[in-house]
C-alpha cells in the first residue's frame, strides 16, 4: 500500500475506532503519561494540544520530539493536503479540518502497529 492509501486507512480506522477525546484509561506505563502530554505552541494556532500515548508505547518526551520534528518540516504542498511526512520511522499526517472534526484527531502518527495522536481540546 503506498502512503496515500496508508494515510486513508489510517483516516478510516480512526473513524471506525469511534475516538474520543479523553485519553485512553488504559492500564499501563503510558496510561499515566499520556494524561500529562501536551505539545504546545500549535503551529497555525498557536494553541496547546494533548497528546494521547496509549497505543504508541512511548513516554512524552520522545513523542513529543517525533511531533516537533514533524510540525518543523515545511507546509510545501508536495505532501498533500495532510502534510503526510516519514519522520523519524513514523508516517505522520494532519487531517483536513473536516477529517480532524470526524477523527477527533488533529495530528497522528505511525509506525507499525503503534499509533500517536494529537487530540483536540475537550470542549467545556
Amino acid at each position: 500500500m503506498d502512503r496515500w492509501g496508508f494515510a486513508a486507512a489510517l483516516l478510516a480506522g480512526l473513524l471506525a475506532a469511534g475516538c474520543s477525546s479523553t485519553p485512553s484509561e488504559s492500564p499501563g506505563p503510558s496510561a499515566s503519561a499520556s494524561k500529562a502530554c501536551t505539545i504546545s505552541g500549535y503551529p497555525t494556532t498557536n494553541e496547546a494540544f494533548p497528546v494521547d500515548l496509549s497505543k504508541s508505547g512511548l513516554t512524552c518526551a520522545p513523542a513529543l520530539e517525533i511531533l516537533r520534528a514533524y510540525l518543523a518540516l515545511p507546509d510545501d504542498g508536495k505532501h498533500g493536503n495532510t502534510k503526510a511526512y516519514d519522520v523519524e520511522g513514523w508516517f505522520c499526517l494532519s487531517p483536513t479540518a473536516a477529517s480532524s472534526e470526524d477523527t477527533n484527531t488533529v495530528t497522528a502518527c505511525t509506525k507499525g502497529n503503534q499509533e500517536l495522536v494529537v487530540r483536540p481540546q475537550p470542549s467545556t
